[in-house]
């Protein structure tokens, strides 16, 4: 009898243990420190996903312009269309794999400055394509878009369209002041899973006056080839360069990581 009672206490206190293991992803907790930015740049370039494909735009668009441009990546076909509208700006699509999409039509995801989001208008010219071949042979283009001249704040604009081939479904996400390179990620244990982390850039853009908040937010792949918003955040708090306050990153994310190494 006692012998029974010590086995199932012991599977007890496994199950417990195993769910606290569970529960640290889903608690909040709040980091302070030195580097913490720097930290969380590794901490992201070890979980993304290696594109099978990378292709920079060498070409300085200058103006808007109109033109096309053709490329071929293992024989997914990406192609640029730009048309002129008036003297001073373009119309644009995208087409890939056969399968057309009018820039203008993309309505942007997320939030990326405050409470504004980067619309497709602010974007006349492609930076980068990457193509992603995942699981279940599953491809993926993702699409880096900037603006066509980069003066002031809009250095600091970008969006990224990601286009999931086995559904045409079309994603279309912007960053303000943060990464602006289209990029996907695998989180957890499970290393199906796919995603792309989504910013919002809120404070003092200099970053001399007052504190700058950037908090990441998880975006899942679904079957049908949009991204879902998953309930996970990391916040970081960047503080000026003259104040005596720390650096802090709070989060709750799908994984524990570590900032304090």
């Amino acid at each position: 009898m006692m012998r029974r009672f010590r086995t199932e206490w012991l599977l007890s206190v496994a199950l417990l243990a195993s769910l606290g293991g569970m529960a640290q992803t889903s608690a909040t907790r709040t980091m302070s420190g030195s580097c913490l930015d720097e930290k969380l740049e590794r901490y992201f370039a070890g979980q993304e996903i290696r594109a099978k494909h990378i292709v920079n735009n060498e070409i300085d668009p200058g103006p808007a312009k109109g033109g096309n441009e053709r490329i071929e990546l293992s024989g997914i076909v990406f192609e640029w269309i730009a048309r002129p509208k008036d003297q001073h700006s373009i119309e644009i699509a995208i087409k890939i794999d056969g399968h057309r999409i009018e820039l203008k039509n993309l309505k942007p995801i997320n939030l990326a400055d405050e409470d504004r989001s980067i619309g497709p208008e602010l974007l006349s010219t492609w930076d980068q394509v990457r193509l992603y071949d995942l699981e279940d042979n599953r491809k993926v283009v993702a699409v880096t878009l900037r603006p066509g001249m980069c003066t002031g704040s809009m250095c600091g604009v970008a969006g990224q369209l990601y286009f999931d081939l086995k559904s045409k479904h079309a994603s279309f996400f912007g960053t303000y002041r943060t990464d602006g390179e289209a990029r996907l990620y695998s989180f957890g244990q499970d290393s199906g899973q796919v995603f792309v982390v989504a910013t919002n850039f809120a404070g003092d853009p200099h970053g001399t006056v007052s504190a700058s908040t950037v908090t990441y937010e998880p975006y899942r792949l679904g079957p049908n080839g949009a991204f879902v918003h998953e309930n996970y955040f990391i916040k970081y708090v960047r503080q000026p360069e003259k104040s005596k306050n720390a650096d802090s990153v709070e989060d709750r994310w799908i994984e524990r990581i570590r900032l304090d190494q």
